[in-house]
Parts: C-alpha cells; structure tokens; sequence
C-alpha cells in the first residue's frame, strides 16, 4: 500500500503534467481563434462569416470545456498544497521532539535514523509544494479578444442549430482526477468493494453480484457509471445477479404475506403459518425465474399493481443470469457467436455491450421512447426488413419489439466506434428527448426486459 508521501508525490506529479498539457490545448485554441477572427474580419458575405462563425463556436465551446478542466486542476492543487503543509507540519512538529530527546538523553542509532529520515521526507515535501507552488494555470490568464456576437446579428439564426447541438458535441478532452480514480478503483475491486463504489457514487441503492465472476461484475459498474455521467436521471435500485435480485424479491414477498398472515390470525404462530407463506412465495418467484436463454433483464416499476410487482419495486435495476455471467470467457464467447450471426448488433461482442442494452431499456423507460414518433417510425421501416437487411442494419433480435430495438440501438451506439445508420438516429433521439427534457408519463408500468 502507498505510504502518505508517496500519494502525495503521484498526485502532484499528475497536477503539474494535466496543467502542462490543458496550458497547451489552451494555447493552441487561443491561436486558432486569433487566426479564425482575421478570417472573419476580411469576408463581407453572410454565408462565409455563417460558416467559419460556426467553427469559432466550436473553438469557444472547447475553449470553455478547457478552463472548467483548469479549475478542477487549481482545485486539486490546493487541496494537495493543503495535505502537504499538514503533514510537514506533523514532521516537524516530531522532527523538533526527536532533536529535543536526543539533547536530552543519549538515543540509540536505530532512532537517530528516523531523524534522518524524518528530515529526508520533510526536505520531499517542500520539493513537492515547490513543484505545486509553480506558476499557475493559464485559466487565470487573458486570451485574444473575441468579436462582439452583435456583429452576427443577420446569421444568428443559422447559427443557433449548431449552438445546440454543440451542447451533446463538445465535451472536456482530459478526464477529471475524480473519473480516472474511480475506473482504477473499479478495475482493481472485488465484488464486495464494487458494493460499496455503487453506493459511494450513487450509483444504485443496493448490490448483490451473487456468484457473478468478479471480471463481468466490475463490467457492470462501469458501464452503468458511464451511463449515469450521460443521463443522470437514472434511479435505479439494485444491480447484481437476476439470483441475488430474486432472493430480495423473495425475502420481501415473504415479509408483506407474513405480516398480512398474521393479520388474519393472530391466533397462528409465525412457525405455523411459514409453510402458506413459503408456498405463495415460491409461486410468485417460479413466474420470474430466468429463462435458459436469458442472459440478463432490466426491472423497472412505476406503479406496482399486484404484490409481486410491489415486492418487485424495491430491486428494480439490472441483473445478469449467473448461468452466464459466472465465467467471464465463456460468457465473452456466447456475446462473440451472437455477433457473427447477426442476433446481436456489430462491437457488441463483450459483456459491456449486454449491460448497455439493459441500461438502453431504463433510459427508454425514463424518456417514453417507445411512444416518441420519430423513433416509431424508424422501428416500423426497421420490422420491414428482411431478418438479413435487419442484421446488416442493425440486428435479428431488434426486431422482436420496439422495446429491444431502443436497447440494441442504445448498445451498439455505446460499443461500436463505427456506429451504423440505425443505431445513430435512435440514439441521438434519445440524447434530444433528454436535452429537450421531454420526459412524458411512463407507459410500462412493469416489466422485465431481456
């Protein structure tokens, strides 16, 4: 484990190579600006100052993605400036008793060495504080002035769909400290660790992964974080293992028939009365036993309307079928073969892929995407396809209802970098419907969804 001085080594050393590198990007955006405004200025035709105004955007959008990321940088280094001084202070504060002990009485040499080397990690410290103590971040200096957006006045209007759609387009080029953290810290837990990054981070209320391999567990937090990072308005109570999430499905059924029972009898002892309650239990969770073929299922309950539905309200989220998911290779396997042949859409060979298609049915869910017209009528120019067509556009199994077809567009657009036609429309419909806040009732009051 990394001694106190040397995290604070490291962290430092990052802050000053993220300040050198965003210093740079900031240089570069500031020239390219200055050359765009002299191009501006020599045109006198609307549509070429429309056309060049539109890259300008893009560079003030990046410009600002750039000094938000110089901030959180100056923050870091405050914060890092402040834990050094505090634990220089604790050196010396033990440097001055050790001096003052060895004027005093005659100390051994084992503890004349931790004089020296209190006063070796002292001399390390101030290193650090004058390495963070540099100059700091151009965020705080000047750039080129820019032209009034008064004088775009007549091309205001061409311009403002570009504005938009540079609010989804334009993001920050350097992951924040925060972010590269949590995926180290993601990529090194276990399934006990990954519990608590769920619930340190939000991610979801609780976490069972059962007997899941710890390699498709740590697949799981991590595409259900980028997710929450794209659309922070899903709220989901439980990811895990569908096995684990039935067993808290089945613990809470027993509960609220318990309590109901007992009602009824008060006569009946609870040792009686178990062998009714453990019958109706087991009833409700033969409905919803996975599938063989199931390999993993998305829950969401609005509204519960019977108790099933109620018990399963408090673990609505994702879940992966253990008979899949508890070997990493062979799980990777099945999703390679799918892909081959068409069943599943092309990039989406890995278990990363299978999370994104269920987390596709929660952010479908939220946005009442399965009624949006746009996406309706894709869907239904999609179903007349023939199963090749289908495959070649997308893949067989979004073909089986609207439902799938949102989730298999939302996976592919997640996982393949050379996202084709279908999956691209769908999923920048959805990204709209966010950004335009257009999240109407929801329409699937229950459900489990593969």
């Amino acid at each position: 484990m990394a001694t106190r001085l040397e995290n604070l080594h490291r962290k430092s050393k990052d802050i000053v190579d993220e300040r050198t590198v965003l210093d740079e990007k900031k240089q570069s955006n500031i020239d390219n600006r200055g050359q765009i405004k002299s191009i501006i200025d020599s045109f006198n035709d609307d549509s070429d100052i429309g056309l060049i105004g539109n890259f300008e955007n893009a560079l003030v959008g990046e410009s600002a993605a750039i000094e938000g990321k110089q901030k959180e940088n100056n923050r870091d280094r405050l914060e890092t400036l402040a834990d050094t001084d505090e634990y220089l202070e604790h050196l010396e504060e033990n440097l001055s008793k050790f001096q003052e002990m060895k004027r005093i009485t005659d100390l051994k040499s084992s503890e004349d060495d931790s004089i020296q080397s209190t006063q070796r990690r002292i001399g390390e410290l101030h290193e650090i504080k004058e390495l963070l103590d540099g100059e700091e971040s151009s965020s705080t200096k000047g750039g080129i002035e820019l032209r009034d957006e008064a004088a775009y006045g007549s091309i205001e209007d061409r311009r403002s769909t570009f504005l938009e759609s540079l609010k989804v387009q334009v993001e920050p080029s350097v992951p924040t400290r925060h972010e590269e953290d949590i995926y180290i810290a993601i990529n090194t837990a276990d399934k006990q660790q990954l519990v608590q990054i769920i619930k340190d981070n939000k991610l979801a209320q609780d976490a069972d992964f059962g007997n899941l391999d710890n390699e498709v567990a740590r697949q799981m937090v991590k595409s259900v974080y980028e997710t929450k990072k794209r659309f922070d308005f899903i709220d989901m109570n439980f990811i895990g293992s569908i096995q684990a999430r039935n067993h808290k499905i089945a613990g809470k059924l027993f509960d609220i028939y318990m309590t109901e029972y007992q009602r009824l009898n008060p006569e009946w002892s609870r040792e009686e009365l178990k062998p009714f309650v453990d019958k109706l239990v087991k009833e409700h969770i033969d409905k919803i036993e996975p599938a063989p073929n199931t390999m993993a299922q998305s829950v969401f309950v609005e509204h519960p309307t019977d108790v099933l539905s109620l018990a399963a309200s408090y673990v609505g989220g994702i879940s992966i079928n253990e008979s899949y998911g508890s070997d990493y290779k062979s799980f990777t396997e099945v999703k390679v073969n799918e892909v081959r042949i068409g069943h599943k859409p092309v990039g989406c060979e890995t278990v990363k892929a299978t999370i994104d298609h269920e987390l596709g049915h929660q952010i479908a869910n939220k946005l009442n995407a399965c009624n949006d017209a746009d996406i309706k009528e894709i869907y239904n120019r999609f179903s007349n396809l023939s199963g090749i067509e289908q495959a070649n556009a997308l893949s067989t199994y979004a073909a089986k209802n609207i439902g799938e077809f949102v989730a298999e567009c939302w996976s592919e657009y997640s996982n393949n970098p050379q996202c084709r036609k279908v999956a691209a429309l769908v999923s920048k419909r959805l990204i709209d419907l966010y950004e335009a806040e257009e999240i109407g009732p929801k329409i699937l009051e229950r459900g489990f969804s593969r």
